[in-house]
């Protein structure tokens, strides 16, 4: 992923009950971003499920809906969440959306030059993911074997070795990687992480996951078998790959 650009085209839903406040949105976001792929959904139940399945990087997320009200909505997020813009006609929940850590907060009625600088936010937000989702393809292909990640969390960025990986675990698109009790999320796939980690310290135990050898502590047994790690985590494990597990855990046996 590189840097995106005003005109690059990025995925972007928009959320509100009411068709007018939806349109006052796509119509400044058609200036703004002119080649993005624009949605929309009229209520909370059906963001989270256009979320599911669009996989957008901006949200323009109305704060009061029926039912479901914006902040419910950001509470149901999967991870990663996308960017989230708030919009409401009322100023108080300002502190409220900010604390929820969104890009911006946008009062209804708001001038094409507001709408401009929640954009400008946007555009630096989704900048810095690009550039962190690099390094790590970076730090990953630079030949031998795989020894640091770059991993986000929280706002910052943390350079991990990869020896203090428990297990990579493969979910809704993404790989949630477990280290020195953290969960952090990265784009690279199983696939291209078995390709560049260690053989003799990583082993693939099931089609979501890979583990650390080194911190295995029981390997189960059965239809639905699980491999037990010194973190705690369960981790499942086909049994078409026990057989190399145990193997590599027990060379000599």
């Amino acid at each position: 992923m590189t840097a995106i650009e005003p005109d690059q085209a990025i995925r972007i839903l928009v959320v509100d009950d009411e068709p007018l406040g939806r349109r006052a949105v796509t119509r400044q976001l058609a200036a703004q971003f002119p080649h993005a792929a624009v949605h929309e959904a009229r209520d909370g139940f059906e963001a989270l499920e256009q979320v599911r399945t669009l996989q957008p990087q901006l949200l323009f997320l109305d704060i009061e809906m029926p039912e479901l009200d914006g902040f419910d909505v950001l509470r149901q997020l999967p991870l990663p969440r996308p960017k989230v813009v708030f919009v409401t006609a009322f100023e108080q929940f300002a502190l409220q959306a900010f604390e929820a850590n969104a890009c911006d907060y946008l009062v209804k009625p708001f001038t094409p030059e507001r709408f401009a600088a929640t954009c400008a936010r946007v555009r630096t937000a989704l900048d810095v993911d690009a550039r962190l989702a690099a390094l790590e393809r970076s730090l990953a292909g630079n030949g031998g074997h795989l020894v640091r990640l770059a991993l986000k969390l929280a706002g910052r960025v943390d350079v991990v070795a990869v020896d203090r990986v428990a297990c990579f675990i493969s979910r809704d698109h993404y790989t949630y990687i477990h280290a020195d009790g953290r969960e952090y999320i990265s784009e690279l796939s199983l696939v291209h992480l078995e390709e560049r980690l260690d053989p003799a310290r990583f082993c693939r135990v099931h089609r979501s996951a890979i583990v650390n050898l080194a911190h295995v502590v029981r390997v189960g047994e059965g239809a639905a078998a699980e491999v037990e790690l010194d973190d705690g985590q369960r981790v499942p494990l086909s049994r078409r790959n026990r057989a190399a597990l145990l193997a590599r855990l027990h060379p000599e046996g």
